[in-house]
């Protein structure tokens, strides 16, 4: 019987080749759309949960006022010196961590990269469990130490041992390697930014104004879009 109805399906194809075309190939398009679909929004919805902390962790936003003449009635950044009123002033607040993004030159001898540097606090290894390679999360908390992703740690050392090893920040600058971090996933913020700067080394935010002159916690100036500040707090 099943048979039967294969041939007059076929049948009824040969037939109305044009119609049965139209109707395949919509079929197709619907089904190709809604599995597209499907696999978005799993990805979307994966976004940065790979972090124990993902649900009660936020980042701050501006709201301008509209007659600044600032260009943006909103953006999803915050002046650096917003953080140490909230730590002095939010007491219930667990944590808070702010990224400076910048481009740097890091050098070991003769090597030489340009490299995404993000300067930030050592509470951002509180905020986000990094999955570590070697070193911990306590690698921020020397005012020299740096972590590097297992990415730079490859591109600069192969096969050795990083921790110890001192890179050179601008020509000037030396830090030492605390922790090697493996590369953030795809699904993560940090490497999903339409800014197309990679998660690749963090770097005490004191160190900005040792190597920039701006200081973060008295500025009231530089907004940008890759910059953030991150609050972590308490559970419900």
């Amino acid at each position: 019987m099943f048979g039967n109805y294969v041939k007059v399906a076929f049948r009824n194809i040969a037939r109305n080749k044009l119609y049965a075309t139209i109707n395949i190939i919509g079929l197709s398009m619907g089904l190709a759309l809604y599995i597209f679909g499907g696999l978005l929004s799993d990805y979307e919805h994966s976004h940065d949960t790979m972090f124990k902390n993902h649900d009660r962790t936020y980042t701050l936003r501006s709201e301008v006022n509209p007659n600044s003449g600032f260009g943006l009635a909103q953006g999803a950044m915050v002046y650096s010196a917003v953080a140490p009123i909230i730590r002095t002033e939010l007491s219930e607040v667990e944590a808070v961590a702010r990224t400076k993004t910048r481009e740097l030159l890091l050098s070991l001898g003769e090597d030489s990269y340009y490299q995404t540097v993000r300067f930030t606090d050592s509470d951002l290894l509180k905020i986000f469990d990094f999955d570590y390679l070697r070193g911990n999360s306590t690698a921020l908390d020397s005012a020299t130490r740096i972590v590097i992703t297992e990415t730079i740690a490859n591109k600069f050392f192969k096969d050795v041992n990083p921790i110890g090893q001192t890179l050179t920040l601008n020509n000037e600058h030396s830090v030492q390697i605390g922790a090697v971090i493996k590369d953030a996933p795809k699904n993560s913020h940090f490497n999903s930014s339409l800014s197309g700067r990679p998660l690749e080394v963090l770097v005490p935010i004191n160190l900005i104004e040792t190597i920039t002159g701006f200081n973060p916690d008295t500025s009231w100036n530089q907004l940008r879009g890759a910059d953030l500040t991150y609050v972590m707090l308490p559970e419900n």
